[in-house]
């Protein structure tokens, strides 16, 4: 299967503003980098870096990634992150994909056998969401084309995807691996990961 993976990311020196309580501007971009540095790492060990597609409005993030080798793409709608994806899929549909995989970029913990499994989920289902660890959120979604369904990222976009498949009449599996649960988006996922990280180092 055709299968086209798809990365947004904002940006480098703004992104994860809801961090500026905890860290510094200097600090936050370190993150931002060492995020998008690692979600590529483990990509391409899945996916050939022609199939992974970085969607940014910033030419820093397009620029980092093109260092790994992977496509990039230029965000031209109105910024936001159901726009991107929307860009993308339609992007790599018509480059002869035949599934896409959506993955946000803030999942320190995220490992191969993650996108593996959701590649797997494929078979059975049309969309497949995992979901953050409130079982709220979306971190990674994947989906057959060209009958897929809109993004719904934002509020309770889990059961937003969810509700959409079943309208569409689409199979729809939902996959909770720890590797996909654990984003960092609030002061207190960070806490959590920097204790985490320095368990790991110690």
């Amino acid at each position: 299967m055709n299968i086209r993976l798809l990365i947004p990311m904002r940006s480098l020196t703004n992104g994860k503003r809801r961090l500026e309580g905890v860290l510094s501007d200097e600090c936050r971009q370190r993150l931002n980098e060492s995020f998008l540095d690692h979600t590529l790492r483990v990509a391409t060990r899945v996916f050939s870096a022609k199939d992974c597609i970085v969607i940014s409005p910033a030419q820093e993030v397009l620029a980092r990634a093109q260092g790994f080798g992977v496509q990039t793409l230029l965000e031209t709608s109105p910024p936001s992150l159901n726009g991107a994806l929307t860009q993308g899929a339609a992007w790599a549909q018509a480059e002869g994909a035949e599934a896409v995989i959506a993955l946000s970029c803030d999942l320190p913990w995220v490992q191969a056998t993650d996108l593996e499994a959701l590649a797997e989920a494929l078979k059975p289902a049309s969309v497949v969401v995992a979901p953050d660890q409130r079982g709220m959120g979306t971190n990674a979604m994947a989906m057959m084309l060209p009958q897929g369904i809109a993004y719904h990222y934002g509020s309770n976009s889990c059961a937003k995807h969810a509700a959409a498949a079943t309208a569409a009449g689409l199979t729809f599996q939902l996959l909770k691996r720890p590797g996909l649960e654990r984003d960092i988006d609030t002061p207190e996922d960070f806490k959590a990961y920097h204790l985490a990280s320095a368990d790991a180092v110690g």
